[in-house]
């Protein structure tokens, strides 16, 4: 059995990545929505929605990953989106929905989805993206900091006890995930 890193095992990988990253944006939200009626949770479920479904469907129907399915579909000609192509979406798009959760639940000083945004360029070198790349995302997650830190105008007040349940969620899960990908991904 060939053991090599392809980018059909990258892009597989980047769709189990993205999924999970969805579903830690998705259940910090619903914590941060406990016990508040008046919490923008509803707004949120679409917002991710919108980011997740675009994200999920690039990689699904990208070349490496349509190359697995297309030949149950008879005598279609599809020759898929570039995997390459696709991840670069995805990071930018993550980078986009983790500013918007950012800025909506605290600005980089309370809110508790910083981890998920510092997570994207180390998930980017675990995923063997070129180093352009790499930095191009450095540099979006740094003006996406910087933007949320002195630019934050989110005038409702946060219950501080809803807070740390969803900050303590969404920074362990991010660890776990990040540690994960790269115990998986790592170099032999």
């Amino acid at each position: 059995m060939d053991s090599s890193i392809a980018p059909l095992n990258i892009t597989a990988a980047v769709l189990i990545t993205q999924f999970s990253i969805v579903v830690i944006i998705s259940i910090g939200a619903a914590i941060l929505k406990s016990g508040d009626r008046y919490s923008p949770m509803s707004g949120f479920s679409w917002v991710i929605l919108f980011f997740a479904l675009p994200t999920i469907g690039l990689l699904a129907f990208s070349d490496q990953l349509s190359d697995m399915w297309l030949p149950l579909f008879g005598n279609i000609s599809f020759s898929g989106i570039s995997w390459s192509i696709a991840l670069l979406v995805m990071f930018i798009a993550d980078t986009l929905l983790v500013t918007y959760m950012v800025y909506n639940t605290g600005g980089s000083e309370k809110s508790p989805f910083n981890a998920v945004l510092f997570m994207l360029p180390a998930l980017a070198i675990f995923l063997r993206e070129s180093g352009l790349r790499i930095v191009v995302y450095l540099v979006l997650v740094g003006i996406s900091f910087s933007f949320n830190l002195y630019i934050y105008a989110f005038d409702s007040e946060w219950v501080d006890e809803r807070r740390k349940p969803a900050n303590l969620f969404v920074s362990l899960l991010t660890f776990v995930l990040i540690t994960f990908i790269g115990y998986v991904t790592r170099p032999k």
